[in-house]
């Protein structure tokens, strides 16, 4: 019922507290695009919980800032409390590193180094030599 008011008045604020709940039970319903979206706005209020925050590691397709921001919350999540999957992980990190290299931006190139010298021995020699 909530829900489908929301749907119908997407101008409303949710209190931050709520945000999540939303979330889960927006994803549940099958309506994807409406869970994303809240998740994102639980995530800018710093009140996303576990499900949410793997739900936006596994589907988020933002801008690469957004995407990066994203992928250091669930590490710092998942090294606190390690509920976080690591699998949505290592798929922020994919996507994230496919969007860095194709935009190439001086700034993430930075990031793009970050991600792929994380776990690879001779990505790390390869990217440690100067551009």
């Amino acid at each position: 019922m909530a829900l489908s008011f929301y749907k119908e008045n997407p101008y409303l604020r949710i209190d931050k507290e709520l945000l999540s709940d939303f979330a889960d039970v927006a994803y549940s319903l099958g309506e994807e695009n409406i869970a994303l979206s809240l998740s994102y706005a639980a995530f800018r209020e710093h009140a996303a919980r576990d499900k949410v925050l793997g739900l936006l590691l596994e589907e988020w397709n933002g801008s690469s800032m957004e995407m990066y921001s994203i992928l250091k919350r669930g590490e710092k999540r998942r090294e606190e409390k390690g509920e976080i999957n690591a699998s949505h992980l290592l798929n922020m990190r994919n996507v994230l590193l496919c969007a860095v290299s194709v935009y190439g931006k001086r700034e993430e190139k930075r990031k793009r180094r970050f991600l792929c010298t994380e776990n690879s021995p001779e990505m790390k020699q390869r990217w440690s030599r100067p551009s």
